[in-house]
């Protein structure tokens, strides 16, 4: 009796093959920008416009934050073909968040070129019309 060794597959990807069959984290990225996004916003809410602008939302906090969310853009599209989703209405709600988040990058990715959200005159002082002060 004789036995030859057949190799199978465990089924397991190793390497850069696991990262692109989990999407390359798409989910995972995704959800650290929403967290850090909806603490802006709470923070907003609780301690204000000014308060906000002055201690959290700094030139920093936007270039941290636009890291995780450049990279949820860049890997929600590479890696659409590998995610599964449970229905039709769940496809197109994690299509809006792509294009929601892929619309955002420019907005955080600026302050890394000197212009900022954080600082933006506009968000303190709009005036009457809705202008920013700066161009009043």
């Amino acid at each position: 009796m004789s036995t030859t060794a057949v190799a199978t597959s465990s089924g397991r990807a190793v390497g850069w093959d696991f990262v692109k069959h989990h999407a390359y984290f798409y989910r995972e990225a995704a959800a650290i920008t929403f967290v850090m996004g909806i603490y802006l916003h709470v923070s907003r809410w609780v301690f204000g416009n000014e308060l906000l602008m002055q201690y959290l939302l700094t030139p920093t906090f936007d270039k941290i934050h636009a890291i995780p969310m450049t990279y949820s853009a860049i890997s929600g599209w590479l890696g659409w073909n590998q995610l599964r989703f449970r229905s039709r209405a769940h496809r197109i709600v994690s299509k809006v968040i792509v294009i929601f988040i892929t619309i955002s990058v420019p907005l955080h990715v600026a302050t890394y070129f000197g212009a900022s959200l954080a600082g933006s005159p506009c968000i303190r002082t709009p005036d009457r019309r809705g202008r920013c002060a700066a161009q009043s």
